[in-house]
């Protein structure tokens, strides 16, 4: 089976910059490429790879949220990273590679076909990153004695 690799924003001042211009945060994984994304994108866009489930995507933001500012979006991103590179994702990534195949139709489309386990593995992810970017915001806004 495959290694994933995991690619996290790679600009921070522009990550901010695209998310003031109403950009939100996106995780997508490409098991056809074994790889997870964390970076900005537009809402609302279509997208095929999405739309025939060759790359599973989930939103971790809404537009018109407060703004974020360059040192709680690395502090995000270290800890998402962070969890990302744990066993518990390394276990789940490999459920996905292991339920999932893709088909290349001869108009050049891919169609992915994803088993139950697979596609509750890739939720099970986004949860982990979710739950390690509320940490964040959980020791932020704890009071200090």
């Amino acid at each position: 089976m495959p290694t994933w690799s995991v690619h996290l924003l790679d600009d921070l001042a522009e990550a901010v910059a695209a998310m003031e211009q109403g950009e939100v945060l996106a995780l997508d994984l490409d098991p056809r490429h074994p790889r997870v994304l964390l970076r900005t994108r537009q809402p609302g866009l279509g997208d095929a790879e999405v739309g025939q489930r060759a790359v599973y995507r989930r939103w971790l933001g809404a537009s018109g949220e407060e703004a974020i500012q360059e040192d709680e979006l690395h502090a995000i991103v270290a800890q998402a990273g962070a969890w990302l590179g744990g066993t518990t994702a390394a276990s789940l990534l490999q459920r996905v590679g292991a339920g999932y195949r893709c088909t290349r139709h001869w108009t050049g489309d891919e169609l992915g076909e994803w088993t139950s386990d697979a596609w509750a593995a890739a939720d099970a992810i986004f949860m982990g990153v979710v739950g390690a970017m509320e940490a964040i915001d959980a020791a932020r806004s704890a009071p200090t004695s």
